[in-house]
């Protein structure tokens, strides 16, 4: 049926009960609920707006990707193997600010104040597959992940 429809994926009692966490994403305009529109017809993608490439996860759990990280250093993982995990990715999160179109550049605003209601998130894996590092960015918006594999660069922040 065609319409507009809001996503929340909620883990069940038994895995909250276990200790697990899950983080929850917010959406572009500040709600839990995830907008999907669907329509008779329509392409299998929808791009909101923006430049390519920007994606928001609905629901994430820090242990299970960070678990995969030995896996990848050690050569156990059956989707991809890296080498030299000895590098390190820091960073900070700022506000990026778009240029009118058809310009797609960002700029970035310097700070992380704009984001001081809310908890940001940054994972590093395969392009073409799975992450295997996650951490959560510190009240200012900095971040660290270490132990990284040479060659992979996929970030999701």
């Amino acid at each position: 049926m065609p319409g507009r429809y809001g996503v929340v994926a909620t883990p069940g009692a038994d895995r909250i009960a276990n200790g697990e966490e899950w983080l929850q994403t917010n959406t572009l305009d500040g709600q839990k609920a995830h907008d999907s529109f669907l329509r008779i017809g329509e392409p299998s993608f929808f791009q909101e707006f923006g430049p390519r490439d920007i994606t928001y996860p609905l629901v994430c759990q820090s242990k299970i990707i960070n678990s995969r990280l030995a896996g990848v250093c050690g050569g156990s993982d059956p989707n991809i193997t890296g080498a030299n995990c000895h590098n390190t990715v820091t960073g900070l999160i700022t506000t990026n600010r778009m240029s009118r179109t058809p310009d797609q550049r960002l700029y970035s605003s310097g700070d992380n104040r704009s984001f001081a209601f809310t908890q940001c998130f940054v994972s590093f894996g395969d392009p073409d597959g799975e992450d295997f590092a996650f951490t959560k960015c510190a009240a200012d918006g900095s971040f660290s992940l270490s132990g990284l594999p040479t060659g992979l660069e996929s970030h999701c922040l």
